[in-house]
């Protein structure tokens, strides 16, 4: 009778084991390309953008702060840019926020775009240019590195194009 329930154990411990090894789901690698990836990543992080501004747009309007969402959304996309350029250099964006009386401008493009009218001034915020347009303004023409003319109208708009250069592929989201 002993050995009965013996061989029951083994066979038990055993037959668990099987069991076991079948239903163990193991870590896998799926290799993708790197340009896929690098899309993927871009693609979340514009996707991100464009969700993180609407939030703080609901924000300024819930919380009775509509004057300052200029500053809410310059202050949100310096940090944004900050976070994306430690994971890709090669981010790039600029927003045109406002009305047909007055035009906010944010971009870390550098020299490689031309924006007119010109800004009264830019200023140098962590190293993105950050400038105002006041006045009668029908139209915001952007060339160079990206090329577009937003057409202005009377109550707020937002427009933004984020890019990103990787082994000779430009990615570009609005």
């Amino acid at each position: 009778m002993k050995k009965r329930a013996q061989f029951f154990i083994i066979f038990a411990v055993i037959f668990g084991i099987i069991i076991l090894s079948l239903a163990t789901l193991y870590n896998t690698i799926i290799k993708t390309g790197r340009e896929e990836t690098a899309q993927k990543i871009f693609n979340l992080m514009c996707e991100n953008y464009k969700y993180e501004i609407f939030k703080i747009s609901e924000y300024a309007i819930t919380s009775n702060n509509k004057d300052n969402e200029p500053e809410l959304i310059k202050n949100f996309t310096i940090d944004f840019l900050d976070n994306s350029k430690a994971t890709d250099p090669n981010f790039q964006l600029i927003y045109v926020y406002g009305n047909n009386n007055k035009i906010n401008i944010l971009h870390s493009m550098g020299d490689s775009i031309t924006i007119d009218p010109e800004p009264i001034s830019w200023e140098s915020v962590n190293g993105y240019l950050y400038g105002k347009i006041t006045g009668i303004i029908d139209s915001i023409n952007i060339s160079g590195k990206i090329n577009k003319q937003y057409i202005v109208v009377s109550n707020e708009r937002f427009w933004f194009v984020v890019l990103t250069e990787k082994e000779n592929e430009v990615y570009i989201c609005e």
